[in-house]
């Protein structure tokens, strides 16, 4: 069968329809994206400022992939009793901004673990808490 006139005039018309969902699915998207992020930012920014810090928490804040976690396995062992083995380094010793920013951990929370509670981040010391020791 043959198309006719009014299936040609469509094309152009589907085509123009198809491309415009095409941008308006995508910045969607990208607003969901950034939504999220503003959401996480918000959590995170709320655990930092309700958080009381001690003079004993120690924060371990460097590159990310430059012995992070090493450091803070051997601060953790070094400055609590022997125990068994936590089923996750996070569980003791938590990673500060992503605990918060994902809502994984409050600040009320972090107040139930043991002097010295020992921090991973791969913030900028400028952005974290005054009062601890830093490494």
């Amino acid at each position: 069968m043959r198309p006719t006139k009014t299936s040609k005039a469509r094309d152009p018309l589907q085509k123009t329809a198809s491309r415009i969902l095409g941008v308006a699915t995508d910045a969607l998207d990208v607003a969901a994206r950034n939504l999220d992020n503003a959401r996480r930012i918000a959590k995170f920014l709320r655990g930092r400022m309700e958080l009381e810090v001690r003079p004993s928490d120690v924060f371990i804040s460097s590159y990310p992939r430059s012995g992070t976690t090493l450091t803070q396995w051997i601060l953790y062992l070094l400055t609590h009793a022997p125990q068994p083995d936590p089923t996750h380094l996070t569980k003791v010793s938590p990673w500060f901004e992503r605990s918060l920013a994902i809502g994984e951990l409050r600040a009320s929370d972090l107040e139930r673990f043991l002097s010295p509670r020992i921090f991973k981040s791969h913030l900028p010391r400028e952005w974290l808490p005054d009062g601890a020791r830093y490494v």
